[in-house]
């Protein structure tokens, strides 16, 4: 019984701790994600939902399907699968002094 009662307090704790994390459907929210925290979140998205939670992006990939969304200094750069037009692989970080990203 105390088992149950140790699991089940166990199970609770990890929804809490979830719930309170950074949501990446929040724009404010994504830009705050490590590169590693924001690959996960994203994984198995859609370019479509992307556009729906971030608005249009800011720029596009020169040669390769992927966009990037930038908020105040700091950048979000998403590579998507040409097929599936799910992500690949996520980046981000600061831009530099010119807004480019370095």
């Amino acid at each position: 019984m105390k088992k149950i009662i140790v699991l089940l307090l166990c199970a609770a704790m990890l929804l809490c701790i979830s719930a309170c994390g950074m949501n990446v459907k929040d724009k404010a929210g994504a830009f705050a994600m490590t590169a590693e925290e924001l690959n996960e979140a994203l994984e198995g998205r859609t370019e479509s939902e992307l556009l729906e939670w971030w608005g249009a992006p800011s720029s596009f990939f020169s040669g390769l399907y992927g966009s990037i969304w930038t908020l105040d200094e700091r950048y979000i750069a998403v590579c998507f699968d040409y097929k599936t037009k799910t992500v690949e692989s996520a980046s981000c970080g600061e831009l530099d002094e010119k807004g480019y990203i370095s």
